[in-house]
């Protein structure tokens, strides 16, 4: 059987860099947001190693925000190499989806 929750991790990066594309956030508003639009359940200790990633490959930046309950708070940003990365794995899930379709009969 398949595992959902393994096939949809595998889209978190785009994910991600897509609710960035509109705006910066927060780790928890990042989460709220992906949350709110299907993706439930995704667990801080899932999101941080990505935004480690995804910033030690410059495709995303943040900025430190005070933060009157305790430490400060990093609000994330996507980069201009971020949207090209965006943009390439939009276009790799068109394909994918036009060869998924196409042999499990989507369309």
């Amino acid at each position: 059987m398949a595992n959902k929750a393994q096939i949809i991790k595998g889209f978190l990066e785009g994910f991600v860099l897509e609710v960035l594309s509109k705006e910066p956030l927060f780790t928890h508003e990042i989460i709220e947001r992906l949350d709110t639009m299907g993706y439930k359940n995704l667990s801080e200790g899932t999101i941080y190693p990505l935004m480690l990633r995804l910033e030690a490959q410059s495709f995303i930046v943040y900025t430190k925000v005070p933060n009157p309950l305790g430490p400060m708070k990093k609000r994330y940003e996507i980069t201009k190499d971020g949207f090209e990365e965006l943009a390439n794995i939009k276009a790799i899930w068109a394909e994918f989806r036009t060869i998924s379709d196409d042999i499990l009969g989507g369309k």
